[in-house]
């Protein structure tokens, strides 16, 4: 918030020397499994996506596939999530909840807001709404 457009603020230094290791993996599974991808776009996090694949056997690699990865990424700071249909890897720092937690503090340094929404439908919301419920429980003191 508050920067111009094309511009982003870095929050958080990130050392993405897990993202090799995880990558190879993934490439593995993509390999093994027929409709299944990865996205490698972001600059903090992987996804191997199953969507298009059998269902059951979707579900059984994504399975095997984060177990794998916490096995060999333990010694990273890391967090391995298995959504609906995908197993994500991202750096422990960065989540939906500490932006807007930022987003939040970057208006309550404004004056505030008198309403918030938040709309998710997976585990990888969850860091968001636990920030979210705790603005609201602090909203109801002040």
């Amino acid at each position: 918030p508050g920067s111009p457009v094309g511009r982003w603020d870095t929050k958080v230094e990130i050392d993405n020397g897990w993202k090799d290791v995880a990558l190879g993996l993934m490439r593995q599974y993509t390999a093994r499994t027929n409709g299944s991808y990865v996205d490698d776009e972001k600059t903090t996090s992987l996804t191997w996506h199953w969507e298009r694949c059998n269902p059951d056997f979707g579900t059984l690699q994504g399975k095997e596939l984060q177990n794998h990865l916490k096995e060999m990424l333990s010694h990273f700071p890391v967090r391995i999530i298995k959504g609906k249909t995908y197993v994500r890897v991202r750096h422990e720092g960065v989540t939906k909840g500490a932006l807007v937690e930022q987003i939040i503090k970057h208006y309550n340094a404004r004056g505030g807001v008198d309403f918030v929404l938040g709309l998710g439908d997976d585990v990888a919301d969850s860091d968001m709404f636990e920030v979210l419920s705790a603005y609201d429980r602090d909203a109801r003191y002040r």
